[in-house]
């Protein structure tokens, strides 16, 4: 596995299991703004635990890379969504479209 393949399954899984925890704790009435921040907390601490292991010379570079990761990892979230509830605003969406 390549060091982006892994950078990317890493902040893959740390936001999909944010999204998780924010949905289940949101279901159930808890999700407050304080816990929205403990929850993200957390989360980016295994990212930056991540990307500390890397060699020093190379974090700098990782960060667009992290973003990346991140973004893609929200539009996919989405997009799913957008599939599961029939909403529109999937991928058939235009950018620019207005809601």
């Amino acid at each position: 596995m390549t060091q982006g393949s892994d950078l990317q399954r890493v902040v893959g899984g740390v936001v999909r299991d944010l999204v998780e925890a924010a949905r289940a704790q949101r279901a159930d009435g808890r999700l407050t703004d304080t816990g929205l921040q403990a929850l993200t907390f957390r989360a980016s601490r295994r990212i930056v635990e991540h990307v500390a292991a890397a060699p020093t010379d190379g974090r700098a570079g990782m960060l667009p890379a992290v973003v990346t990761a991140m973004m893609l990892t929200v539009a996919e979230l989405l997009s799913e969504e957008h599939r599961e509830t029939g909403a529109p605003g999937g991928a058939e969406r235009q950018p620019g479209a207005g809601s």
